[in-house]
């Protein structure tokens, strides 16, 4: 659930994400370390959980 609607008490339902790429991209050296990073900061965005309130 977002900060925002924690504060506005709603309950939101989960929700994947996915990548997709044309076949012929899937050894392309850039495009193989696009997706790793895009991997690494999402995964390290959802682990540390929703920012704090505004104050």
């Amino acid at each position: 659930m977002t900060a925002a609607a924690d504060r506005l008490g709603l309950e939101l339902p989960s929700m994947s994400m996915a990548m997709a790429w044309h076949p012929r991209q899937e050894a392309d050296a850039g495009h193989v370390w696009l997706r790793g990073v895009v991997r690494r900061v999402v995964g390290e965005t959802i682990a540390a959980g929703p920012p704090p309130q505004a104050r």
